[in-house]
């Protein structure tokens, strides 16, 4: 596609303001439960506790409750209920960039930024010997995705499997087909072992399915075997991330079971799998995966709707698999979206890892339909380079709507946080053993802003052992559970201080005359 110097700069203009709105909105918007106030808190835990083994689901827990999990002794009669769920690489950066810049949501979210800037840099530097602008072309599709450019910046997993795994995909190339050395070859395998710290074996997947397909469909065998070292790559991947494994085993025996057969077996293959410890499973109907990629690459995917159905016949994509570089991109696009097919338990990010590529097959397809009105000659709209520029506004231009319906109307959001709440609770305790109570839902955002002191109690029994301590201490409720009994105890012992959304911040009275004022 040509592009002109002045469109080029336009191009580099709409990426500087995306970024610096996933800055702002970063800052500004207060971590939202429950995915990302989850994780979030267990890396503020790390943070908090220097235990860079085992990430923590919970740290305050009584010894009854590790009947059925293998706790970490944290204290006299303190144990901590360790988060088997994930490996812990993005937990290790957040807990990382926290002690560096101060525990708050931006400290947080930061490591998630910089890998999605990772994988932009990885496709700008590996296309930049190709023509016709595919690496602009190929970034701002990817980083103006509605999927990618949303979960840039969120505190979650996938976003250090998927630079892991870009990495890895771009190695594979350099080495077993443009033959630059053995290096990208062991950078290959060191990318796998960084991947299996990221999200676990799932990179062995990501990455193996579509270079096993693609050197099965060209016949490659012998080359790839030849021009990566198998055995020594293999080692130095497993040297990587074998001890981590083998000290989370030996912290809290039970991990490799739970974390490779339940995580990676039983979630996918059972709908509504029930033997997950740290939430519920999520159930699709099958195939569902397909749909969070298309909707993923919006607005993008209008357009290349728009152009197979205009412009279908003028396409030079009649045998894309026989093109050594076509199906490369093609296997990498789809072969993660058709193993994640056969999954019940999905959510949206399980589209991100086809997105790299993706983009770089969009980039392709823009760039091979590129035409202006003067030479098609009809003087109907066709694609070209304005209409391409256009295009790249309209995630931009949906985030500055979105934050400015959050700084409006906050209580609008779909998304709930309890930094007000905590807010309010730590300006009013008068010391730190205050605690605050929430009645029958455990909020991580809670806990976040809170420095770990909200805690869950489920029944009015359980409130009421917290009036014979010494502290003034905090009980939030949602109007849900806000019943009779609830209701009649409350307001014999605390008085309302604040209301956010549908939850009450009631604050306990020093005197039983101060309830009844």
């Amino acid at each position: 596609m040509a592009i002109s110097a002045s469109y080029k700069q336009k191009l580099w203009v709409i990426l500087a303001i995306t970024l610096v709105l996933r800055l702002f909105a970063m800052w500004a918007i207060p971590l939202t439960d429950t995915t990302e106030a989850r994780y979030g808190e267990i890396a503020r835990k790390m943070e908090e506790t220097n235990n860079w083994v085992t990430p923590l689901h919970n740290y305050n827990a009584p010894q009854s409750e590790c009947a059925h999990i293998a706790c970490v002794p944290l204290g006299e009669h303190d144990f901590g209920v360790p988060f088997w769920a994930k490996p812990p690489l993005s937990t290790w950066t957040a807990a990382i960039s926290m002690k560096v810049f101060g525990v708050n949501e931006f400290a947080a979210r930061l490591p998630s930024l910089l890998f999605c800037l990772g994988i932009l840099w990885l496709i700008y530097a590996w296309l930049t010997p190709r023509a016709n602008n595919l690496n602009l072309i190929a970034v701002t599709v990817l980083a103006t995705s509605l999927l990618f450019c949303g979960s840039a910046g969120l505190v979650m997993t996938d976003l250090a499997l998927i630079f892991c795994s870009a990495f890895s995909m771009i190695c594979f190339w350099q080495a077993a087909v443009e033959d630059k050395g053995k290096r990208w070859g062991y950078l290959f395998f060191i990318g796998m072992g960084v991947g299996l710290l990221a999200k676990g074996p799932l990179i062995l997947v990501l990455v193996g399915l579509p270079t096993g397909a693609w050197t099965l469909l060209h016949r490659q065998f012998l080359t790839v075997w030849q021009r990566l070292p198998w055995l020594t790559g293999f080692t130095l991947t497993f040297a990587i991330a074998a001890p981590w494994y083998w000290l989370a085993e030996q912290s809290t025996p039970g991990f490799i079971q739970y974390f490779i057969v339940g995580e990676h077996f039983s979630r996918f293959l059972i709908s509504g799998w029930q033997g997950d410890l740290y939430g519920h499973a999520h159930s699709e109907p099958l195939g569902m995966i397909w749909l969070y990629v298309l909707s993923g690459f919006l607005p993008w995917m209008g357009l290349v709707i728009s152009l197979l159905i205009t412009r279908r016949k003028e396409t030079r994509w009649r045998y894309p698999l026989g093109d050594t570089w076509l199906s490369y991109l093609i296997l990498w696009t789809v072969m993660p979206v058709i193993f994640f097919t056969f999954a019940h338990n999905i959510i949206s990010p399980y589209a991100l890892p086809a997105m790299p590529a993706g983009a770089i097959l969009l980039a392709e397809f823009f760039a091979r339909f590129n035409r202006t009105t003067a030479t098609h000659g009809t003087g109907a709209a066709v694609f070209n380079v304005q209409s391409f520029y256009r295009l790249s506004m309209v995630t931009p231009v949906l985030f500055v709507l979105a934050i400015g319906i959050y700084i409006a109307l906050p209580n609008s959001m779909p998304k709930r946080s309890e930094k007000d709440i905590a807010h309010v609770y730590m300006e009013l305790r008068k010391d730190s053993s205050s605690q605050l109570v929430y009645v029958k839902d455990r909020l991580y955002s809670a806990e976040f802003y809170t420095a770990g002191k909200a805690r869950v109690v489920n029944n009015v029994e359980e409130l009421q052992k917290l009036l014979g301590n010494s502290t003034q201490d905090f009980v939030a409720v949602d109007a849900r559970y806000f019943n009779a009994e609830w209701k009649d105890f409350i307001s014999a012992h605390f008085k309302k201080v604040a209301e956010f959304h549908n939850t009450s911040l009631f604050q306990e009275c020093e005197t039983a005359d101060a309830c009844q004022h």
